[in-house]
């Protein structure tokens, strides 16, 4: 939630912003200013996470569920209406600033798009649900297949889906990280899901997969999403497709999260005070349908916006963070005192 605060008043704050790792969003652009790119790139693990951690989260909380006795139906209904609201949020809520003119739909539209689509695909066995993950996660492979442009952009090209509809991320290849998620709690936490289990199981299955990025990177073909590398540098070896997701990038980012994790559970062993973190991981979406209303209306007052660089977004990050954590800590106070429609939606 930091990095995504960091990248979003990045958005609005630096004027000297790229969007690495885009084909859908640069112009083309294939080289960067160095501190602008690494910028970017450090916050390209937002989307993963949340998405991966979305399906680990609905696992664990189906299994509690299931055994307080919930049929299998009213958890069918809450997982479709409670995606559908979600998406609701992108659509209505978050470009509700343009008067509905046109759409830009973001992670949200991905996210209750995997939520409503888990009520059918958790009822595959794992095995056949890790398939059909991997399966839909290589769609941007098919860049070049002969499909209606709008239909690819929706499914699995992102881009300009119609003149006014916009989505950064295409919903097939982000259902199957949220259903990969689902499996890999699945297989990898067992019957606890402890602190140290989970660090134990991040480190065996995720941070490896580090290694499978640079292998698909240094062939240079498939899994790249047809952004391959354009030369030997840096630069380039990490320029992964994002929007699309490509194999390679989504390799990289679990590689990376599990680190976070094992590095988390870690410090957590140790007594580390990460409840201020966990506040904002409890509150998520609170978070983010408030947080573009918060810097954007202090962008608007000041006319501050594209006026700073790096320190100045970053210093606007901070103190984003800062605004909305007593804003987070009251509404999981109230969320743990209240079980009401507002709770469990939100």
């Amino acid at each position: 939630m930091i990095l995504m605060a960091v990248d979003h008043a990045s958005a609005m704050l630096n004027h000297g912003r790229v969007v690495p790792g885009s084909r859908n969003l640069n112009g083309g652009a294939t080289s960067f200013p160095v501190d602008q790119f690494f910028l970017r790139w450090s916050t390209h693990i937002c989307p993963v996470a949340f998405v991966s951690l979305a399906g680990v989260s609905m696992f664990l909380s189906i299994r509690r569920k299931t055994e307080r006795g919930e049929s299998a139906a009213a958890i069918d209904r809450f997982l479709v209406s409670r995606g559908l609201f979600i998406v609701l949020i992108d659509f209505v809520w978050l470009n509700a600033s343009d008067l509905w003119k046109s759409f830009g739909l973001d992670v949200l539209t991905a996210i209750g798009a995997g939520i409503a689509s888990m009520a059918l695909l958790r009822r595959l066995p794992r095995a056949v649900l890790a398939i059909v993950g991997l399966g839909l996660v290589l769609t941007p492979e098919l860049g070049g297949l002969d499909v209606p442009k709008g239909l690819a952009a929706a499914l699995y090209n992102g881009g300009r889906a119609s003149p006014h509809v916009f989505l950064d991320y295409p919903v097939l290849p982000w259902i199957g990280v949220m259903a990969l998620g689902w499996c890999w709690a699945g297989y990898a936490l067992g019957e606890a899901a402890t602190t140290e289990r989970i660090g134990r199981a991040a480190a065996r299955t995720l941070v490896p997969l580090v290694v499978v990025a640079f292998v698909l990177r240094g062939l240079n073909g498939f899994g790249n999403a047809l952004a391959p590398r354009l030369d030997g540098s840096l630069q380039q070896w990490l320029d992964l497709s994002k929007n699309p997701p490509s194999l390679a990038f989504l390799a990289f980012e679990l590689g990376v999260l599990g680190m976070l994790l094992v590095g988390f559970a870690a410090a957590a062993a140790r007594g580390a005070m990460l409840r201020p973190l966990a506040i904002f991981g409890q509150t998520a979406l609170f978070f983010y349908a408030l947080h573009f209303y918060v810097m954007g209306i202090a962008v608007e007052l000041t006319g501050l916006g594209h006026a700073f660089g790096i320190p100045g977004a970053l210093a606007s990050a901070a103190l984003l963070v800062a605004a909305m954590y007593p804003l987070c800590r009251w509404y999981a106070g109230y969320k743990a005192r209240h079980d009401n429609l507002v709770t469990r939606y939100v």
